[in-house]
């Protein structure tokens, strides 16, 4: 009588589920720990990745072998917390130096997450193409202006801080939509 054994990436992609689990708990005790000041749009994203985690955590248990697409969520479940964790950094952030910081590493986190979807060929529609093109230009075009600003800043200015991340915020508020719409259909169509 012999046993059946799981493949090796399916006991890796479990350990990284579980890693991106931990994560998303630590994240979540330092949005409590911000009270009545944890941006909203956090709180509602760490649950609902949490949600997702613990779903892709048991579909992946459930299988004997690792099932084609599922890498692909296990990274983007990481990627997503991995700009969750910048996107909170720099709502902290309320001097203009440890903002610059805290935006640029913001913005690549999105960026990278956009560049990825684009490059994947499962998007197939062209106007899902076409509209993270837009995105990732319009997030390169207010990452400069925004470093162009804080360089540019004669003191370490709140307000200038503020203004300047109301700014990124509405154009990463668009960017998150649309990541989590591709998201969301690429892992239903697995």
């Amino acid at each position: 009588m012999t046993s059946t054994t799981r493949h090796q990436a399916h006991d890796q992609l479990v350990a990284q589920v579980r890693l991106t689990k931990k994560r998303l708990e630590q994240f979540t005790d330092r949005l409590q720990a911000l009270d009545e000041d944890a941006p909203a749009e956090l709180v509602e994203q760490a649950g609902s990745l949490g949600g997702r985690a613990e779903e892709l955590e048991s579909e992946i248990l459930s299988w004997e072998e690792v099932e084609i697409g599922v890498p692909t969520a296990v990274e983007d479940l990481a990627a997503s917390v991995d700009s969750m964790e910048a996107d909170l950094d720099a709502a902290e952030s309320a001097e203009a130096a440890a903002y610059e910081v805290a935006l640029d590493r913001q913005v690549r986190a999105w960026k990278t997450r956009l560049d990825r979807f684009r490059l994947q060929g499962a998007l197939g529609r062209m106007e899902a193409k076409d509209d993270l093109g837009e995105l990732s230009q319009r997030l390169d075009h207010v990452r400069g202006e925004v470093l162009v600003q804080l360089h540019n800043a004669v003191d370490d200015s709140k307000d200038l801080v503020t203004d300047l991340r109301d700014d990124v915020e509405e154009v990463l508020a668009d960017v998150r939509r649309a990541i989590e719409r591709v998201a969301s259909s690429l892992s239903s169509d697995q």
